[in-house]
């Protein structure tokens, strides 16, 4: 758990780059940005990588010593998808004879009037990823599209609610509150909770993993390099306040140097 008592600068200080880095996007994109590559899977779909010019968090705030001194990464921009992934180098971290189940997350946020938000994550697998998450443990033991939620977004099977399945992301109309929903084919999920008084605050925001495929060390749940915390206020924008703002802050299963490079345990 971070610390999150002496954020309110940093929070301020995220929020004023996120907005400047906005407005330089937004300037500097008369042209096309290159060539993508093709994706991993997302259900059966096939779609392209992201490009330089989207919101990417990689977990690069969190290369520090003290994870007190970790700056938020924020977005002011709910009309710009999130694209939450791994580094390249902190994909070199993973230990040797591990594979990391997920690519990348696609996000995106809302907050209503009433005071609920809901975060919609499309998921994007490796090679074999859905597959692998979704056998059972001596802790997931449920129906295998539970299994993958579970290990997805940080949940334990029969001890909390179930995901509910839908063929398709339901509609604002159609949330209901405190539900947790998931597309047959495994590709989206949406969470609906309370939006977050605190978005930095990691026991009110909705976790993203990015667990491996195989148990490690006879542990009788999922452990992953990494876990996103997806914190969601009503709020900025660029029109005066009004809008979505999303807050990332993450943990990592990897040490960091002192020149702030990530390093396998």
């Amino acid at each position: 758990m971070i610390d999150k008592s002496n954020w309110s600068t940093r929070l301020a200080l995220a929020a004023v780059m996120a907005a400047s880095a906005t407005l330089t996007i937004a300037g500097c994109s008369g042209g096309d940005s290159g060539a993508t590559a093709s994706s991993p899977e997302s259900g059966s779909e096939s779609v392209e990588q992201p490009t330089a010019t989207q919101n990417i968090y990689q977990f690069d705030e969190a290369r520090v010593m003290d994870e007190d001194d970790q700056i938020p990464f924020v977005s002011i921009d709910a009309d710009s998808p999130i694209t939450v992934r791994l580094s390249e180098d902190l994909v070199a971290a993973v230990a040797d004879g591990l594979v990391v189940a997920v690519d990348h997350f696609v996000v995106t946020a809302t907050a209503f009037s009433t005071g609920v938000c809901r975060i919609d994550a499309d998921v994007f697998y490796a090679d074999g990823g859905q597959e692998a998450l979704s056998a059972p443990t001596s802790e997931y033991k449920s129906e295998p599209l539970q299994n993958v939620a579970a290990s997805l977004i940080g949940i334990y099977p029969g001890r909390e609610d179930e995901v509910l399945i839908v063929d398709a992301p339901p509609t604002d109309d159609e949330l209901e509150y405190e539900a947790r929903y998931i597309t047959a084919d495994g590709a989206t999920l949406t969470l609906v909770d309370d939006c977050s008084d605190d978005p930095q605050a990691t026991d009110s925001a909705q976790e993203l993993e990015f667990p491996y495929t195989t148990l490690v060390d006879d542990l009788p749940y999922r452990t992953g390099i990494a876990t996103a915390y997806v914190g969601v206020a009503p709020g900025g924008g660029q029109s005066g306040g009004v809008g979505t703002t999303v807050v990332l802050t993450g943990e990592v299963d990897a040490d960091v140097s002192p020149t702030g490079s990530w390093q396998s345990k």
